[in-house]
């Protein structure tokens, strides 16, 4: 424990050492388990991630530490100083004998809104594993302790259980629901005042600020950047018949529902996941079916273009944290361009795996494909000097 570093004392706040672990049954966990959030000082919030089957590295368990930022850090989007201050180490132990499996220090002064969970995929192998429970958890020094009771509001309780049940269940009535949408045949309901009040695309969508003023005219808009909202206007948008925009809204005077939103370039299970996290603020990704439509990238694609930030975030931080040596290239490829955050956080793993990247299949299938090459070295704006070794 260090000096008081304060002579009122009033206000003092020492630095001393604090430890936050899980037991869980390892026997019985078949997917990602996520710690409660926990706290190093009143305004500093952290949660963990345990896998016990790690993306790319199927024999071994992963472990990360996330950053929940507060209100400050939402508006910095550069690395957050006052999380550096501290050392992590992550841990994995046998909950019979205490006995450690594995650690981890966390590289604690990359934190910020691009980098939000650091850790190791690789943490331990899974053949280590021989008892029924596992214990995972950090170790932090310097965690700040006062000496004087703190005022500040904690943050709000989660949502009641029952209150999400019962938002989930207006998701779809078709008897309370004025929006309709349809999304390759298959028909959604929803309210639009709950998504209005939810995301500024649809405020502005049913507010009528992007619309025609006849309604049998097609809606131009285009709301889909890296850096947030970015609303042109509608003369100003490229339109051809043969290629009409993803969305339109026509007001339906005869119909039951008073708006028809026509969604050709998503699937229905995709557009759930988002009408759901509207109603709801809850999302889950399935990174780990093969034909899954509510992946990280699917729910980062819809949540971009219907610029729910919260949710792309979320799904933004999903994908990064499940990138392995397999599945970057083919992000890259896949065309994310369009997104320069998304694109840096592949890049950055790209180079840092570099080596390993090259060996594999999936890469080596891609570059043999020169169309997609030639749309690789475009992406990567003519510098590929580090590819050299090839």
């Amino acid at each position: 424990m260090s000096n008081i570093n304060d002579t009122d004392s009033s206000e003092a706040i020492i630095k001393g050492k604090s430890s936050h672990q899980f037991t869980i049954d390892f026997s019985k966990v078949t997917g990602p388990v996520f710690s409660p959030p926990f706290a190093t000082s009143y305004d500093m919030f952290w949660q963990l991630k345990f896998t016990p089957c790690s993306p790319g590295h199927t024999d071994h368990c992963a472990l990360f530490l996330f950053a929940i930022p507060n209100s400050e850090e939402k508006r910095i989007p550069s690395k957050w100083p006052r999380r550096s201050n501290l050392n992590a180490t992550l841990f994995l132990r046998d909950a019979e004998d205490d006995s450690e499996y594995e650690s981890y220090d966390v590289r604690t002064d990359r934190f910020a809104s691009r980098w939000r969970g650091q850790g190791s995929r690789r943490m331990c192998k899974r053949e280590l594993v021989i008892g029924e429970e596992i214990i995972f958890g950090v170790t932090f020094t310097e965690s700040e302790l006062v000496q004087s009771r703190h005022d500040n509001e904690l943050p709000a309780d989660s949502f009641p259980q029952d209150l999400i049940d019962a938002w989930n269940g207006q998701l779809g009535a078709a008897e309370t629901a004025d929006v309709e949408f349809i999304v390759n045949g298959y028909k959604l309901y929803a309210n639009s005042g709950i998504l209005a009040k939810r995301s500024d695309y649809f405020c502005n969508l049913f507010q009528g600020h992007w619309a025609e003023e006849s309604h049998e005219d097609p809606l131009k808009i285009l709301c889909s950047t890296s850096k947030g909202k970015q609303k042109e206007d509608a003369e100003s948008i490229m339109f051809q018949d043969e290629d009409p925009v993803s969305t339109i809204l026509q007001q339906q005077s005869l119909k039951k529902c008073k708006y028809t939103v026509k969604v050709p370039d998503f699937h229905h299970e995709t557009m759930l996941a988002l009408l759901r996290f509207l109603y709801t603020n809850q999302v889950t990704f399935d990174d780990y079916s093969d034909d899954s439509q509510t992946t990280s990238y699917d729910i980062f694609s819809v949540a971009d273009k219907y610029c729910v930030t919260e949710l792309r975030d979320r799904a933004k931080m999903e994908l990064c944290e499940n990138l392995s040596v397999h599945n970057v290239a083919e992000f890259l490829f896949g065309g994310v361009a369009r997104w320069p955050d998304l694109k840096e956080c592949l890049m950055e793993y790209l180079k840092d795996n570099w080596l390993k990247v090259k060996e594999t299949e999936e890469w080596k299938n891609l570059v043999n494909n020169p169309m997609r090459f030639d749309n690789f070295e475009e992406l990567m704006n003519g510098d590929t000097t580090y590819l050299s070794t090839v």
